[in-house]
């Protein structure tokens, strides 16, 4: 009984048809609720024209035809979405007693180290994970490939908040069912890893959140100005880390603690990432102006994440901003194959062309000995891979536009 209930909650959780339709529902009765009841506010042909399109809804639902007609004369204008979720709970019900009863009566089949199992009972939780689980979130990948923009904020938070309930539930089904089935039925329907794709979805959502603020009008203007004069002048980071406060307070109040923790490395990774691919693009000589600047942005970005995560994670993200402010500070050609080769240690997919760059911004570096550098840091590069590949991928150098354009 625990994993029925558990597998008629998940359902409920699941049920985007009947969000799908109760969104179009809403939307074509001008977001009419108790209004549709009373006919409030509404032309006759415009009331008559949603309970017709209401009554197909239910149909297309699931609903019988009887039952459909007769909430639409009384005018019981429930949720499409509670009425998706009644008629799914029903068939569902339907389909495991119906499962459980052919269980009895078919002959168990073996697997190949001779467990016996009953195959109705197996394929209806492999049918469930196959079909609707897995259908749910492809699903919503599907709407995470729409523009974040388009998505909005608060719907995507929602998402988040779904695919935590959505792992949580479908993990209590997973364990009620490996515990109430015996052995050898419980080593067919294991769907754990199933599971676990609502975590990845609540991952990529998550990406998709942190998008949002990215391709906010006022932050891409922020943006545009890093390394440039209001940048010197303290007109950006600090403006931005303003602006990332009014987000991250709206964000905190809709969405779970533990996918909020998430959301912030997130947006603190996209933050490194930005300013490293600006930095390495930009067109100014690197000056001491420009190396005070950095620390500064350094500081600013670390007080700023520290209020929401650990100190530990947010250092250990802003120390590659460190490490190119000490690169391009490097007072002799020595200094800057040493100071790459420490990089190397803890970001080792750091290609030598980062430092090619960079040498180039310096001023008073001849070609030649910038021609040196860089080919003495190839050679150390090609030192530190493993069977030709670095030991590990950080989180900045792989997502540079300028490094894979």
């Amino acid at each position: 009984m625990a994993a029925a209930a558990a597998l008629l909650l998940l359902l409920r959780q699941l049920s985007t048809r009947g969000m799908a339709a109760d969104r179009s529902y809403r939307a074509g009765c001008g977001g009419a609720g108790d209004g549709m009841r009373t006919g409030l506010g509404m032309e006759g042909g415009q009331q008559r024209g949603c309970i017709v399109k209401y009554q197909e809804n239910l149909i297309g639902l699931g609903a019988e035809d009887s039952l459909a007609q007769f909430c639409s004369e009384i005018g019981t204008m429930d949720s499409p979405t509670n009425i998706y979720a009644e008629c799914m709970q029903a068939k569902v019900k339907e389909w495991y007693s119906n499962n459980w009863e052919a269980g009895k009566t078919q002959p168990p089949k073996s697997t190949e180290d001779g467990k016996l199992y009953t195959p109705a009972i197996v394929d209806l939780f492999r049918i469930l994970t196959e079909q609707v689980m897995l259908d749910f979130q492809e699903a919503e990948r599907q709407i995470l490939k729409e523009p974040a923009s388009d998505v909005g904020l608060e719907s995507l938070c929602a998402m988040i908040n779904n695919n935590l309930h959505c792992y949580e539930l479908s993990s209590e089904l997973n364990s009620s069912i490996l515990e109430a089935l015996p052995q050898n039925y419980a080593e067919q329907v294991n769907f754990e890893d199933t599971c676990k794709g609502f975590l990845e979805v609540l991952k990529e959502t998550v990406l998709q959140t942190v998008t949002v603020i990215f391709e906010d009008p006022g932050v891409k203007d922020l943006l545009v100005k890093l390394y440039q004069n209001d940048w010197l002048d303290g007109m950006v980071t600090e403006y931005l880390a303003a602006t990332f406060a009014d987000y991250f307070n709206d964000v905190k109040q809709y969405i779970e603690e533990s996918s909020f923790q998430r959301f912030v490395e997130a947006c603190l990774e996209r933050t490194i990432v930005v300013y490293v691919d600006h930095l390495l693009t930009q067109n100014n000589h690197i000056t001491s102006g420009t190396i005070e600047r950095m620390r500064i942005d350094e500081e600013v970005l670390m007080d700023f994440f520290t209020e929401h995560i650990n100190w530990t994670e947010v250092k250990n993200r802003v120390r590659v901003l460190a490490d190119l402010r000490e690169l391009a500070s490097a007072e002799s050609l020595d200094g800057f194959t040493v100071i790459y080769a420490n990089i190397l240690e803890h970001q080792p997919d750091c290609l030598p062309k980062v430092v090619e760059k960079i040498v180039g911004m310096r001023e008073g570096i001849p070609s030649n000995e910038t021609i040196e550098v860089v080919q003495e840091c190839k050679e150390i590069y090609e030192k530190s891979l493993v069977d030709g590949k670095p030991k590990n991928s950080c989180f900045v150098f792989g997502k540079l536009k300028c490094l894979t354009d």
